[in-house]
């Protein structure tokens, strides 16, 4: 964490740091932190997909399916070769079977 916050405090506006914060917030259990730091990646590149599919996991924990999905499935049609994109697939397919 103290490693992003540096990176963050020299270049404010990363959204690969950014990501990567919200994704250390999500696993210390602060969604709230998490969301803003995904957010604000997004508003700085909107096409972000490993901050997509990021916002996703942070929408599922907080029981927005509806936006879970739809990150998700965006992060699948920006970047269809990408490594989050097979993230993104597999968690619909667990989301899916949740669902039934």
């Amino acid at each position: 964490m103290d490693d992003l916050n540096h990176a963050l405090y020299i270049h404010s506006n990363n959204p690969d740091a950014l990501m990567f914060r919200a994704s250390t917030y999500r696993y210390s259990d602060s969604l709230d932190l998490a969301a803003d730091d995904v957010n604000r990646a997004l508003s700085f590149k909107s096409d972000h997909v490993a901050t997509l599919l990021e916002r996703g996991i942070d929408r599922r924990l907080s029981n927005n399916l509806n936006g879970t999905r739809k990150d998700w499935l965006h992060t699948i049609k920006l970047a269809p070769d990408s490594p989050s994109v097979e993230a993104a697939q597999r968690n619909l397919e667990k989301l899916d079977i949740k669902a039934e």
